[in-house]
């Protein structure tokens, strides 16, 4: 297979992939959208976690709320609880790593922030955990 054969076939299953939440998902994200619209209305924040590719994501994401995102504005309050390294790995150490985001997510949230998990499976426990 070619350079150029891979590169197709990643593209254009990138763009099928899309397609198809943008064909199923597009409500679910609509709501989504208007709920942290309307946290960050009253003051509050949002909370991003998840394990791996997925932690890259959560940090990605409360950095384009922190910073600018499309168009410039004010900062957004955001957070990506994985990237304390510190507390993450005590909390995983002194209780389990099944513990590190329901933990972290005890310590940060407050009533009217917007908790986002993030995960490829389904059921990282860890951060199944948090959500429950």
């Amino acid at each position: 297979m070619t350079i150029e054969k891979l590169l197709n076939d990643s593209v254009a299953a990138s763009i099928a992939l899309k397609q198809k939440v943008l064909a199923t998902l597009a409500p679910q994200i609509g709501v989504a959208a208007k709920l942290l619209v309307a946290a960050y209305r009253q003051g509050n924040k949002a909370i991003f976690f998840g394990n791996g590719g997925s932690a890259a994501d959560a940090q990605h994401l409360a950095a384009e709320l922190e910073c600018r995102f499309a168009f410039d504005r004010r900062p957004l309050p955001a957070l990506a609880l994985h990237a304390n390294t510190s507390a993450a790995t005590a909390i995983s150490n002194d209780y389990s790593y099944e513990q590190l985001y329901a933990r972290l997510l005890t310590a940060h949230a407050r009533p009217g922030d917007v908790a986002v998990a993030i995960s490829t499976s389904g059921t990282s426990k860890n951060v199944v955990a948090a959500a429950d």
